[in-house]
């Protein structure tokens, strides 16, 4: 799972930070198309406040990732060495997959982020692997301050990625 987890966060935050406008690049196919129709995003954030946001539907959280990057103009760098990277795969096909990394406008280094994607093979779509959910957690450098930001590592481990995917299986199978 770790491969597929390296693989897909390379090919998710290209795609997601070539729409950022600041970056002068050709943007790439975004879209609710590689999310299941069901996705789901919570988002809690810490900048000045404690903000927390749910999304529910391949277009709304789509278009709420899509914000980050296009209007916002932010540029998450996901740190893919093993201390920052790590994936998990249920015996019947679930992928969790947790990244950390930094995020950055323009020059500036503005805070860091973890982020926990819910992955699941479609076989109707050729097998391609489509985002069943994202959990994403932002700190702003406020929240940071004093904490080394260059190297972030995940505060998910082994144990919860496992006890997370087990009450998932329990409810797809309630």
């Amino acid at each position: 799972p770790l491969v597929l987890g390296q693989r897909f966060c390379d090919w998710f935050f290209k795609m997601l930070n070539s729409q950022n406008p600041s970056m002068g690049q050709q943007p790439q196919d975004w879209g609710p198309q590689h999310f299941w129709p069901d996705a789901k995003l919570s988002l809690l954030s810490r900048v000045t406040d404690e903000q927390v946001e749910e999304l529910l539907g391949a277009e709304q959280v789509s278009l709420r990732l899509l914000t980050l990057t296009r209007e916002e103009r932010l540029f998450l760098s996901p740190n893919l060495q093993p201390h920052g990277l790590k994936a998990l795969a249920s015996p019947h096909g679930l992928v969790l997959v947790a990244v950390a990394g930094t995020i950055h406008r323009d020059k500036a280094c503005l805070g860091i982020f973890e982020q926990m994607f819910g992955l699941i093979s479609s076989p109707l779509d050729g097998n391609s692997w489509k985002i069943k959910f994202v959990n994403m957690k932002i700190r702003g450098q406020n929240a940071v301050e004093g904490m080394e930001v260059v190297a972030p590592t995940l505060n998910y481990n082994s144990t919860e990625l496992q006890q997370y995917s087990v009450s998932l299986m329990r409810k797809f199978s309630s």
